[in-house]
């Protein structure tokens, strides 16, 4: 049976994240029932009502909890995540609603979250013109090669030799990583994906 949600438990105010960006809950079962409903189901009822952006600061927060601010490694095994019933669906849907945001170098991002990578989605962002509002950093946080030429393609039929270059400099790197060992490349892609979601957590969350 679905659980009934009151206007006061949607409308709770997500805390604040502030301070040492490497705080974590020590206890993420305590943490879970400081909330009186699990952000995550708010974040799907809000997504299911076309709220993305509200949906995206409690899929942030239910992720936040699950991860000790992402200090678990658990997004190598989608499956592990126990505590939020997280899996891949609910990054399908913060796709959704970051482009339904305009947030579209997000988008980009969030596509390599998924075992398979979602190419299409992922180039169709790419050709965005307003890909970079809200992020002129999106090289930073990506680790797919096929996405970064296709980012560099895009950049370059744009004219945009800045990011251009800032991709092609990533590429050059992770190549590096590739040819002297792959357990560095995963221990790269990790730090990536943990600076991304501190960013998302910082952006919406504030």
């Amino acid at each position: 049976m679905q659980q009934k949600v009151s206007n006061a438990q949607m409308n709770k105010t997500i805390p604040l994240i502030r301070g040492d960006s490497n705080m974590a809950f020590p206890h993420c079962d305590e943490a879970w029932k400081k909330f009186e409903v699990n952000p995550l189901d708010i974040g799907e009822i809000h997504y299911g009502q076309g709220n993305y952006y509200a949906a995206m600061q409690n899929f942030i927060a239910a992720l936040i909890l699950s991860t000790q601010f992402f200090t678990k490694p658990l997004w190598v095994n989608m499956q592990n995540i126990k505590v939020a019933t997280w899996d891949e669906r609910i990054f399908i849907k913060m796709i959704r609603c970051t482009s339904e945001l305009g947030h579209y170098a997000e988008s980009v991002i969030l596509c390599q979250f998924l075992s398979n990578v979602d190419y299409v989605t992922a180039f169709k962002a790419l050709e965005e013109r307003n890909l970079f509002v809200g992020m002129d950093n999106l090289c930073e946080y990506l680790w797919d090669t096929k996405i970064l030429e296709y980012a560099v393609s895009m950049l370059n039929k744009k004219g945009d030799t800045v990011n251009k270059k800032k991709a092609l400099e990533t590429i050059s790197q992770l190549q590096m990583n590739t040819a002297n060992n792959e357990e560095i490349l995963r221990q790269a892609q990790a730090a990536r994906r943990s600076a991304f979601l501190r960013f998302m957590a910082t952006n919406y969350l504030q």
